[in-house]
């Protein structure tokens, strides 16, 4: 399941909220027409925010793999040349209520109901400083913008690098508790931000663990 997050050279990213609550980073499934994990991308990013991904102004795009406790989700960081703002490109810039933000009016689908309903481009301290205006979807989506601002631009060429980097606890917030499933297991990553815990498997092992302890106590009490 392949994601990207367009980013300027004044550190802004583009970032979408969705309609189910939440802000996120444009990515979904990979269809049968697309032929790799970018083209699925980029189409998403188009369906997701009305406007065409800028091939001819990206300078670079970089690729990482976050390995999660759903399996590894794939991340492409894309930097727009110098002197140029996400702001300002086609579908972004006709559709606008603030400086760096707006509407997206929809329609560009061949389905009715669009995904999300407004766009922004922010630094991630700007992000990150405003939990109750640009809340994350969950967690996954906010260490994909933590690690997205920790890429910086290649001296030049467009060309596309790959990296392997899983979810490390030390790159989360520090306020924000691990699943006790996990620190258990003393796996590291992150946990999604006001839930018991972070995934189903997470979930499902801890439930197997209690009905097990009951089980136990409740022989041991027959005897």
């Amino acid at each position: 399941m392949p994601f990207i997050i367009l980013k300027d050279r004044y550190n802004h990213m583009l970032i979408l909220r969705g309609k189910r609550g939440g802000w996120e980073s444009t990515g979904g499934g990979k269809e049968k027409r697309d032929k790799d994990d970018l083209a699925a991308a980029k189409r998403e990013f188009f369906e997701e925010s009305g406007a065409r991904f800028p091939e001819n102004l990206v300078e670079s795009i970089k690729k990482l793999h976050l390995r999660t406790s759903q399996g590894t989700r794939v991340l492409f960081v894309a930097h727009l040349q110098a002197g140029h703002k996400i702001e300002d490109l086609p579908g972004f810039r006709e559709n606008k209520d603030s400086p760096r933000g707006g509407p997206i009016p929809g329609g560009h689908n061949r389905w009715r109901h669009e995904d999300c309903n407004h766009w922004a481009a922010l630094s991630i301290e700007e992000i990150l400083n405003n939990p109750d205006k640009f809340p994350f979807r969950n967690g996954f989506f906010r260490q994909q913008y933590v690690e997205a601002a920790k890429v910086s631009p290649p001296g030049g060429g467009h060309h596309c690098v790959e990296t392997n980097l899983p979810l490390r606890d030390d790159d989360t917030d520090r306020q924000e508790a691990m699943c006790p499933e996990c620190a258990r297991s003393g796996v590291q990553k992150q946990c999604f931000p006001g839930r018991n815990y972070c995934g189903l498997d997470c979930g499902r092992a801890a439930k197997r663990r209690r009905l097990s302890h009951a089980g136990s106590a409740k022989r041991r009490r027959r005897h």
